[in-house]
């Protein structure tokens, strides 16, 4: 009954990763034939787990420290000290 259940849902998943494909495509600005389409489909369809699992090591940006999170280090630009700077009188 499992392999009855894989090859119905094979068709609508392919469906979504067509779907998928197609926006990225448009997102991207491409237009290309469709003998090259087919082809790109499948490339892309291969590359996908590797792209999930990039993104799922990939920190997400609310992870990231920011700037003013970041410790600064001395001569990056941010001075730490509050005295005066002026020159001999």
């Amino acid at each position: 009954m499992s392999a009855s259940r894989s090859q119905s849902s094979a068709p609508a998943v392919e469906a979504a990763l067509r779907t998928q494909f197609d926006a990225e495509l448009l997102a991207a600005g491409l237009t290309i034939s469709a003998d090259d389409r087919a082809r790109l489909f499948a490339t892309w369809a291969d590359h996908l787990p590797t792209r999930d699992s990039l993104r799922a090591a990939a920190p997400a940006l609310e992870e990231e420290p920011s700037f003013v999170e970041k410790p600064s280090r001395l001569g990056a630009g941010v001075s730490a000290s509050t005295g005066s700077s002026g020159g001999a009188a």
